[in-house]
């Protein structure tokens, strides 16, 4: 159909019919005055014979011109309706890029923006407009510019993205991330770049799904890492327990026993001590043993009963300073062990059972000074940084504690002596939780241990 503009232009060719009749008139009136003043019939045949030929010359150009001009006309046509179908072709294109899904954004060898649609503007919050000709680089977030721009220049260079995550500064300070795919546009020789195309999906909401699920993983693994732990605390204090059980049935029956006997056999030692006074030294080094291994029996029977009879802990404001000195005075403590006090010069309190907590620094400076083979130095120190504590620190300079069994040490019949029971640093927890406190247990091997006693604070007059 004609456009309305073709429409609107008048018709040519009656235009191009009237001249050519014109032109034929013309040339009729030249040749019938030229025909009158010829005077032979020779030379008006001449003439008659020209002016046929001039008329049909007339007639054949006017046909060619009319012919001419249907052919342009027709092209005139054709070129309007191809215009017209690109001018279409690119409005749809157009619309297609502007009103995509997917965010589409464009730029030239120079890296400026010269398109970006809907889609971009939404995930960027810029419009068209306003980055129409600006740099790249206002895109990115300051942290991962330089490699966005890196990214940038090997698209251009000819490397092609796929599915390449890369953030977009959005213009309100909050960073998108874009997965995205590129092409890069030639001009027809094929060498020239003339455009890059990225056209990608937004992300971020997968982003944040994923790294919220994977938090929530690694919670799950940490829980079941925790239960584990707890599982296994409690199933070894369930052996534990259950080894108690059995050494409290037992040391109730038993301990009655061996006391009367280990009883006799002290008395028997006593009685041949004074008798045989005068005896050689072999004789008294005998005794003397024997009276040595009936004190350990005994000791170890105490022990048990300790462990497995443990009395509720009879509390009440304790003067640490003198629970620490009645420990070391009640120890038997070999002449080469120096021991070293760091009490402050205030007094401090704790609530405390004063037969237990006695107890407890028994146990501890027994087991250091047989871990220092009765040589070394034994240092006891206080602090009360936090309010509502005490830390009595025992520190040895003994070999150390494997790190191995360095968390086994408060474990009941656990012993790292040859010759050791395992029941004293137990003792030792047992009281310190019931006193509300807690017991560590810290070394680095052939640099000694140390030990610390952890118990709540209160006034000298609390009750």
């Amino acid at each position: 159909m004609p456009s309305r503009q073709e429409r609107k232009r008048p018709l040519a060719w009656p235009r191009l019919l009237i001249l050519g009749l014109t032109i034929a008139a013309v040339a009729t009136a030249v040749f019938l005055g030229a025909r009158a003043q010829l005077e032979t019939s020779k030379q008006r045949a001449e003439l008659l014979t020209m002016g046929f030929v001039v008329l049909a010359m007339l007639a054949g150009g006017l046909s060619l011109l009319v012919m001419s001009y249907r052919r342009s006309r027709h092209l005139e046509r054709e070129v309007a309706r191809r215009t017209n179908e690109l001018r279409e072709t690119a409005s749809y294109l157009d619309n297609l890029i502007r009103h995509a899904n997917a965010p589409i954004i464009v730029w030239d060898p120079k890296k400026r923006v010269t398109r970006f649609n809907k889609a971009f503007e939404k995930m960027s919050g810029r419009t068209e407009s306003e980055m129409m000709g600006q740099p790249l680089d206002i895109l990115f977030p300051d942290d991962n510019r330089a490699a966005c721009l890196e990214r940038i220049e090997g698209a251009s260079a000819g490397e092609f993205w796929l599915n390449v995550e890369m953030p977009i500064l959005h213009k309100d300070g909050e960073i998108r991330v874009g997965s995205w795919n590129s092409s890069n546009i030639h001009a027809e020789d094929s060498k020239e770049l003339i455009a890059t195309v990225a056209q990608g999906h937004d992300i971020t909401e997968q982003k944040r799904t994923q790294e919220a699920l994977a938090r929530h993983r690694d919670h799950l693994e940490e829980l079941a890492e925790e239960r584990t732990r707890q599982l296994n605390e409690a199933h070894e204090k369930l052996i534990v327990s259950g080894r108690l059980a059995v050494l409290g049935q037992l040391s109730g029956s038993i301990s009655h026993e061996i006391r009367n006997p280990l009883g006799v056999i002290d008395s028997s030692v006593y009685y041949l001590k004074m008798k045989l006074s005068g005896a050689d030294a072999k004789v008294q080094e005998h005794l003397s043993r024997i009276k040595g291994e009936v004190v350990k029996c005994t000791s170890i029977i105490q022990s048990l009963l300790n462990l497995t009879g443990m009395k509720k802990p009879v509390k009440g404001p304790l003067n640490l300073a003198e629970a620490i000195d009645s420990a070391i005075a009640g120890s038997k403590i070999p002449p080469d062990i120096s021991i070293v006090r760091e009490v402050p010069d205030c007094e401090v309190f704790v609530n405390a059972d004063a037969e237990q907590l006695g107890m407890m620094f028994k146990n501890i400076i027994v087991n250091a000074v047989q871990a220092m083979e009765e040589s070394g130095t034994l240092a006891v120190s206080v602090h009360t940084e936090n309010k509502d504590w005490a830390e009595v620190t025992w520190r040895d300079t003994g070999p150390g504690i494997a790190l191995e069994v360095l968390g086994k040490v408060f474990e009941p019949l656990f012993s790292t002596k040859a010759k050791g029971i395992g029941f004293g640093l137990s003792i030792c927890r047992m009281i310190a939780e019931s006193h509300g406190g807690s017991i560590d247990a810290s070394s680095e091997p052939g640099q000694g241990a140390a030990f610390v006693v952890r118990l709540p604070l209160c006034s000298r007059n609390a009750e």
